[in-house]
Parts: C-alpha cells; structure tokens; sequence
C-alpha cells in the first residue's frame, strides 16, 4: 500500500461502507439487503464493479482522508481476501488514509477461520465484528443461526489472537426468553468478553420486519414489557462491566 496517511483534523474525514450482500443462508429475522448466490460469486468482477463506484464518489466528494472503513452485509467474510485488499488499496489511492483508520470486517463463525482472519489482517483490515447472536444453543435454532455456540467462542477466540479490536453482536427479547435467562445470558457472555479483554458489544432487541420470514409466518418476540425490563437489564450490567452505551445498541 502507499504511504498516504495523515492526522486527524475535526470535519476533515469521511468514512466508506463497502456492502457485500451474499450469505450462505438468509436469516429469518434479516432485513437487510443480503442474498443466497445460486452460484458463486465473480470476485473479479465485483471487485471492478467497486473500484469504479469508489471512483465515481471519489469525483463527488472529492478528497478527504478516510477514518474508517467498514465491509458490511451481507457476510463480508465469505469475500476472498484479495477482493477485500484490493478494496482497501485502492480507497487509499483515492483518498488517503488517517494515521489511526478503522477497517472492520463484519464476520460469521461459519464462513472465518483464524487462517482466514490472518489473510483479511494482510490486506489491510484491523478490526473483526462477528455475528454470534447468542451462545444458546435453543435460541441460534430459532434464530437460523447456522454456527454451534462453541463455534462462536472459537471464532472469537481465533479473532482475539490476529486483531487489536474485536467485537461480536447478540439479540434478545426472543419470546421463549424471560428477564431472568436474558440476564444469565448476558452475564456469562460479558464474562466472556472481559476475559478475552473485548471493549465492545452490539445488542440489538430483536425486530420483526415486514418482508422477513418470521414476519410471514406472525413470529412473535418477546412481550412489550418483558423487552423494556430485558433493555434496562442491558444498559445496567453492561455499565457495570465497564461497557456502557454509546447509542441503543452499541456498547464500548
């Protein structure tokens, strides 16, 4: 990569998203805009196909260094590396980069390896966010979660030895879970998280949106008043593991 960082300045950054919208299974709460590949993807030409978008918002905004950059989707760790590297190197040839960017990769316990997180580390990307869920066994099967719970502690484990910053995501207010269990729950994963020294978690109450599976077949989370208790729960214990809220579902 080129040498083409600077400090940071205030108002003087912009940030990328990269979306990439393929998954090996659709879940069936997601509303996103993500798809199962009848066949595999062209990373080729999806790589083409995103230089040149860079390039023509590259002609919009002109150029700002980038503070971040996020790879979303999607299962953006179903991407060959190279894709991602290649991605990486040409929005710093566009734009520059600031001595401290960000660069996270959204990650799935099905789709990453540790092998795999040190090919993502070589092109560039920093920091992994991994899409856990839950470590229930009962509540991954009822959310199509294709990954075991034990999966997801070894992929986080396995993210925790290539990348400085690592985070994982959770949901609750599932309607066969109660305050009580959510608490338990979120306890032995803060537990988890401490001990692997994790500075940040996403919990996110679980949505039912038009257009998704579980809002066909009328799935129901949990009642109103069970999720209120179950959120003020979360903003308590995780202030009290050191993690408090930055915004409703992020936590650091």
């Amino acid at each position: 990569m080129e040498n083409n960082h600077t400090s940071p300045t205030e108002d003087s950054s912009m940030a990328l998203y990269v979306h990439w919208p393929w998954c090996k299974a659709k879940c069936p709460y997601c509303d996103f805009n993500s798809r199962v590949p009848i066949d595999e993807p062209d990373h080729k030409l999806w790589l083409g196909a995103y230089i040149a978008e860079m390039e023509h918002f590259a002609g919009l905004v002109g150029k700002k260094p980038l503070s971040s950059i996020f790879f979303g989707g999607g299962t953006p760790s179903t991407m060959e590396p190279k894709t991602v590297a290649g991605i990486i190197e040409h929005a710093e040839r566009l734009w520059g980069f600031q001595n401290d960017i960000e660069i996270t990769l959204e990650a799935n316990p099905t789709s990453a390896t540790r092998q795999l997180f040190e090919d993502f580390k070589d092109g560039g990307v920093n920091r992994v966010s991994i899409g856990v869920q839950s470590f229930n066994p009962e509540h991954l099967s009822f959310l199509g979660r294709e990954h075991s719970a034990g999966q997801a502690r070894t992929t986080i484990e396995d993210a925790v030895r290539v990348f400085p910053r690592v985070s994982f995501d959770l949901i609750y207010a599932l309607a066969q879970q109660s305050a009580a269990r959510w608490e338990g729950e979120l306890k032995s994963a803060l537990d988890f998280a401490k001990g692997l020294n994790i500075g940040h978690l996403s919990i996110y109450q679980l949505g039912i949106e038009p257009g998704t599976p579980f809002f066909r077949d009328n799935v129901k989370g949990a009642p109103e008043d069970d999720s209120v208790e179950m959120f003020d729960l979360t903003q308590q214990l995780t202030t009290d593991y050191g993690l408090p809220a930055y915004e409703i579902s992020n936590h650091s």
